[in-house]
């Protein structure tokens, strides 16, 4: 079957070859991928247990919005009040850090904001307690400090007096800095200071539009990029000038969360999948943890939930934790749940493209990392990381996997699903349709402006043809040509 032109120009394959069976195999098992992915679902009390998971739904109930708007937020919250104390050990020269980057694809004017900023009030709330306490230090080191110096005034002229050396009192111990929860827009030298603070554990760098930082990282007159990547592991951060360093983390945790329209993530996508070493080859796309969640129609309810003094509360419960806590994971959960897994993706990485296979890459330490910060969700430093909570880590990374294969294809080509079926199957699943007539397919655009009604006859023949949906004309009474029609 020939693909007309106008589609060709726009990234369709320009034929599909009758006698290449195996080709038609390797699309509809693409496609089946695809639909199969569109029916993945989480449920948050399936990841956060029955208490925390029902205050998230009930609060996502109460906007509303789909509860897995959020998943990421949740996640990111967990990891930054924990940082750098503690990380997960798997075996002798691998461990993890709890470190979570994620990205919520949503259109505009879906409840970003007070999605975000159901983990942005507590830790606002944390940062103000964390400013009003140093500034009452500041007010003591100044009383102190008035003190010392009229000590240190007598002592000098008791001394001269007397004709001897005087030994005076060491000055009082200046406050540390108010401790950090969160940053906005900052620098990565800016970070570099907040993070070398002995009071910062780790960091949320929430985002309302992460297309904004991403762009902020193709800056040609800064080299932001590479030193942004390094925090995803939790290296060692070191800021340096002229006059020597002026900033040093031993080690960092950094969480970033965000939304992100689709549309504004294409061209980010499309450079990973070509694997432009200058730009997005180094797999920054490959750290996030993509999350589509599902439009919800705003409808007025009397529910009032509010969880902020309950995420309060856990911010105080993660405070106890001990620096330098490590987690073991239990042989039988690395051996029956872990390993199985890795084995399985590690099969998925090597026959796959490109950019899937660089986020594939990534799931073997996330699912270590979430792992980690779900145990200590529910059970502190204490025990070991059993098989449960590994299978919900393992099955969470997953779903996330399941979101990557519908958010990759509508975004860029990827090389398994081109993005003209991706974004017309995410449409029909959305809107819940059952007929989609050639029609309506031209009106909605999809194909590009210049397609026409036989080049969306094709498109919807050819995905009969690989076996999703049906394309048949129908005829209505008094009627002599019929209406090319496809259904699910």
């Amino acid at each position: 079957m020939t693909i007309p032109s106008d589609l060709a120009a726009l990234g369709f394959p320009s034929t599909v070859a009758d006698d290449g069976l195996d080709d038609r195999a390797l699309a509809r098992e693409a496609l089946e991928r695809f639909k199969n992915a569109q029916c993945a679902s989480i449920n948050l009390t399936q990841v956060f247990g029955p208490i925390w998971g029902e205050l998230l739904n009930d609060r996502a109930k109460a906007f509303p919005c789909d509860p897995n708007m959020l998943l990421l937020p949740m996640l990111g919250y967990i990891a930054s009040l924990v940082g750098t104390k503690a990380k997960v050990r798997v075996k002798g020269g691998w461990s993890e850090p709890l470190i979570v980057w994620g990205l919520i694809a949503q259109p505009a004017s879906s409840l970003k904001s007070p999605a975000g900023g159901v983990f942005g009030k507590p830790l606002a709330k944390l940062q103000g307690e964390a400013t009003r306490q140093h500034a009452k230090q500041a007010d003591t080191h100044k009383l102190k400090e008035k003190r010392w110096r009229a000590d240190c005034k007598t002592l000098e002229a008791e001394a001269k007096k007397n004709g001897k050396q005087v030994d005076l009192p060491e000055p009082p111990e200046s406050p540390l800095p108010p401790r950090h929860y969160y940053v906005e827009s900052v620098t990565i030298e800016r970070l570099a200071a907040i993070h070398s603070q002995p009071n910062v554990h780790g960091l949320l760098d929430f985002h309302d539009e992460l297309a904004d930082w991403f762009a902020s990282l193709e800056k040609k007159q800064q080299n932001d990029r590479p030193r942004w990547l390094k925090l995803w592991t939790g290296q060692a951060i070191k800021h340096d000038t002229a006059t020597g360093v002026t900033a040093f983390a031993e080690s960092t945790a950094v969480s970033i969360v965000g939304f992100i329209q689709p549309d504004k993530l294409a061209a980010l996508h499309a450079m990973e999948a070509d694997g432009d070493a200058d730009q997005s080859g180094d797999g920054l796309w490959s750290r996030f943890l993509p999350v589509i969640p599902q439009t919800v129609p705003f409808t007025f309810n009397d529910l009032e939930v509010e969880i902020t003094e309950d995420l309060m509360g856990l911010a105080q419960t993660l405070d106890n934790i001990a620096p330098d806590t490590t987690l073991q994971i239990a042989l039988p959960a690395i051996h029956k749940v872990f390993k199985p897994a890795w084995e399985e993706w590690s099969e998925q990485e090597a026959d796959t493209s490109a950019s899937r296979g660089a986020f594939i890459g990534k799931l073997r330490g996330y699912s270590v990392r979430i792992a980690g910060l779900l145990h200590l969700l529910h059970h502190g430093a204490v025990g070991d990381i059993d098989m449960t909570t590994a299978q919900t880590a393992v099955d969470l990374c997953r779903f996330f996997l399941a979101q990557f294969d519908q958010l990759a294809p509508q975004i860029a080509s990827t090389g398994d699903v081109d993005p003209f079926t991706a974004k017309f199957l995410t449409r029909v699943k959305d809107r819940r349709l059952k007929r989609v007539t050639v029609r309506d397919l031209q009106s909605w655009k999809l194909l590009g402006k210049t397609a026409n009604s036989d080049d969306c006859r094709a498109f919807l023949q050819r995905l009969a043809e690989q076996g999703t949906g049906t394309f048949t004309q129908e005829h209505s009474k008094g009627s002599a040509q019929g209406k090319w029609v496809w259904t699910p």
